[in-house]
Order: structure tokens, then sequence, then C-alpha cells
């Protein structure tokens, strides 16, 4: 379920986007997972012939886009699978309003576009436009990495406890 609203980016280049406010997921089993502000991404990557389907510029899955972004390029920092990875991204795209016959699609293009791309596996280490500047509150980090160890569990475990509780996302009771 996601924990903030309505996704806010601005278009910095073509199909290239920035984040204008923290997106934020909790996961089937109660990790939390955040985007950080200005977190660049590219929305869905389907190919063009796809676009009429599948749209890059479309609201409705830009939340799910974000976070699926985030973790492929983070995947090692953050601990978790590519397999683990592909079904979120179709849990959320359900919940950000995608019906499921669409996610499924969605899914597909993405999973066939990380395929052919050069960079598959490199993290945040394959373009350094994508290890950019990110800013959390009032701190900003020189590299998207830099936020990540400080603010995940490496061993896959979401957030780390003072994140959540700063962010007021903690266990609820």
């Amino acid at each position: 379920m996601f924990l903030t609203g309505k996704i806010s980016t601005e278009g910095i280049a073509r199909r290239l986007w920035r984040l204008i406010y923290v997106v934020a997921w909790r996961d089937s089993s109660g990790r939390v997972w955040a985007v950080p502000v200005s977190f660049l991404f590219d929305k869905v990557s389907s190919p063009f012939i796809f676009w009429w389907f599948c749209p890059p510029s479309a609201v409705s899955g830009d939340r799910a886009a974000a976070i699926h972004d985030f973790m492929c390029r983070c995947r090692e920092l953050l601990g978790i699978s590519q397999s683990w990875i592909d079904r979120e991204f179709r849990r959320t795209n359900i919940a950000d309003g995608i019906s499921s016959k669409q996610s499924a699609a969605r899914a597909a293009f993405v999973w066939v576009a990380g395929q052919l791309n050069p960079a598959k596996g490199k993290g945040v280490h394959a373009n350094k436009k994508y290890n950019g500047p990110v800013e959390w509150g009032a701190k900003k980090y020189p590299m998207l990495a830099d936020f990540v160890r400080e603010h995940y569990d490496p061993n896959g475990g979401g957030l780390r406890k003072w994140v959540l509780d700063d962010m007021g996302w903690g266990e609820k009771k």
C-alpha cells in the first residue's frame, strides 16, 4: 500500500523525470520502501510501438515506476532480488490504479527493456546521472548510493527503524 499521495514529477529531458516529493510503499511483508526527492527515472520503459497501451508519460502507474526504477538501480545495496522487484512492480501498479491485465503488460514491457539494457545488473554505477544527488527532508545527498547506505537495511529489510519513526511510518498498533 502507498504511504504517500499522488506523485509529482518534473520533466527534465526526453523521457527523464525528476521526483518532486517522496514516494513510499509498504510491501506485503510490512517493509517500507521510499524513493527520495530528486530521484531521476524514466517512468515505464515500454517500446515506442506500445505507447498507445503503455504511455511513458501517463500519471497512473508513475508511483509504481518510481519505486521499480529505484529498487532496480539500488538492488544490490538494498539486498533484494530482481524477481522480487518484478513481482512488487505488478503489485504497485495495481495499487496505483492500473488494471491487472495492463499491469502484467507493463511488467512484460519493462522486463524486455531491462533485458535489452546494456547497463543491466550494474545498478547505480551504470550511469552517473542515475547516481546523482537526492534529498531527504532538509538533507541533500551527493549520490543516490549514499542515501541508500544511510537509510536502508542492506539485508533486504527496507527502511531502517529510525527512518520509519521519523516519518511516522512505523508499526501501527
